[in-house]
Formats: C-alpha cells, structure tokens, sequence
C-alpha cells in the first residue's frame, strides 16, 4: 500500500514538471514518452475518460523535426494541417521529432487510404514519417515511438525515398542496431559472406552485393538482375564466379537464410555507419 501511494505521489510529480502536464492528450503522451507512468493504473487514473484512454486501433508516426538545418514545425499551421490528414489523432514534440497518435480504428479511416492525404502533405513539405505496427492499447505508445523512429532513421540510412517508412520492413536491420558490439560483423556473420566481402574489398568487385539480390530473389537469376539494373548474364557470371571461388552451391535453403541474413548485416554496418575495430 506505501509502494502504491508513493509510486502515484512521484508520477503526479512528474506530470507537474513534464511540458503540457495536467489531464490533456498531449500531455500524457509526453509522460508515456518519458517513462511518468509507474504501472497502467496510474495512466488510466490520470487519462481518465479521454479518447487517449480508451483501446483502438493505433499507430504512431514519427516525423523528424529538422530538415536541412530548420525546424519545419516552427507553426501553428503546420501541426494543423497533421490534425487534418488524421482527424483523430494527437501530436507532442519529443527529441526532436514530431510524434503522432493516430486511431485507425474509427470510421473516418480506412487504410490505406487514410493516409494518402498525410502522404501528400509530407511530399509537399519534403518530408518523411517512419510507422509503427498496429496495436490497441495506448499505454504502448512508448515502444512503437521506438518502432516508428527506427523506420524513419533506417529509411534515411538506406536512402528510402517513400515519404511513409513501414517499420515492417526494417525489423531485421533494427535487431542489428540493438546490438551494442562494434565487431557486429565479424561476430555474427557467416564465414563465406566475410570471405566475399573481403575479396570484394581488396579486388574492387561486387559479389557480395550480388549474392545479396540473388539470395533475395530466391535465387532468380532474372529477379536479381533486375534490382541491380543489370542483364541477366551479368548475374549469371557473378554467380558462377561466387560458386567457383567460394564453394557456394545454394542447395541449403538454411545456409542460404544464413548467408542472407549477413549480406543484410553488411549492408547494415555500412549504411549504418558500424565500423570493423583495428586491431
């Protein structure tokens, strides 16, 4: 019962102190952002009856605030014109990003299409918005921010050039990035896909890169060529080259997950920014 006063004594503390503050919308999505719930209790007793209490179908979207050195969401209009393109939803200023609450679950939706009016006004206003999964209860708003800003700050990584960034799509990349290990390389790659990559290195050529489409494409000769912007025969050559080099055969689909999963790892370190250590 002490535990229990004084949790919901040190959250009301931190609902004074926190921006917005009090019972708004916004101001409670800034305590969920920053961790000023102590348990759901707690939550609900503060959200009371608001819409931001209530089970839906929700997604977060997270929009980077700064844009080629300016703040882009330095007026009032701008955050009117979100409200517009999601009727019912709830947006904070958080790290530097603008963090929507939108509820799918109401009849004024209908995805996709809901969101071809919000896509519209990010392509006028050169911007791009990473997404969440869909959940329903608001008290995980926290954890699909992180979602959505992992899309957003993968998509940039990797040179997404869509204006909406599913985190979908990003979900294997963003287990590397929690990963706190320089050597993420060396310590979780397969050892053939190393070998490719250093030869690539040191001899100038593209067989990881290959590899990489060629494992994507479920083998597709024609498939890989096509993402690279190649003809067939180019891929076919590279690929022979990859089998006599390295002994590849591609008859393992488990060794094949392996060897995809690590081009993704290398393609992750060098977008990303990790680095091999010296040593």
């Amino acid at each position: 019962q002490v535990a229990a006063v004084l949790a919901k004594s040190v959250s009301g503390a931190r609902a004074q102190r926190l921006p917005g503050g009090g019972r708004s919308s916004e101001g409670i999505m800034l305590d969920l952002l920053q961790n000023g719930f102590d348990s759901r209790k707690l939550f609900l007793e503060r959200a009371g009856e608001s819409d931001i209490a209530r089970t839906g179908n929700y997604r977060v979207f997270c929009i980077p605030a700064r844009k080629e050195g300016r703040d882009v969401s330095g007026n009032r209009g701008f955050h009117s014109l979100i409200g517009h393109c999601l009727p019912l939803s709830w947006q904070v200023r958080f790290q530097d990003n603008i963090v929507v609450l939108a509820d799918f679950g109401s009849r004024l939706y209908r995805w996709p299409d809901a969101l071809e009016a919000f896509r519209s006004f990010l392509v006028q206003h050169g911007l791009c918005a990473g997404f969440s999964d869909i959940f329903s209860d608001p008290y995980e708003l926290k954890r699909h921010y992180e979602q959505a800003h992992a899309a957003a700050r993968l998509g940039t990584a990797f040179e997404d050039e869509r204006n909406l960034i599913p985190y979908e799509d990003y979900k294997v990349y963003n287990l590397f990035l929690n990963i706190p290990d320089e050597d993420l390389f060396d310590q979780y790659s397969t050892e053939v896909v190393r070998r490719i990559y250093e030869y690539d290195q040191k001899n100038a050529t593209d067989y990881l890169e290959t590899l990489c489409h060629y494992l994507g494409s479920q083998c597709s000769v024609q498939k890989a060529a096509d993402r690279l912007y190649v003809h067939r025969n180019t891929v076919a050559y590279r690929v022979s080259k990859i089998r006599d080099l390295f002994g590849l055969n591609f008859e393992d689909d488990w060794q094949n997950h392996l060897n995809y999963t690590s081009c993704l790892l290398r393609r992750f370190c060098d977008r990303v920014g990790v680095k091999k250590k010296n040593n």
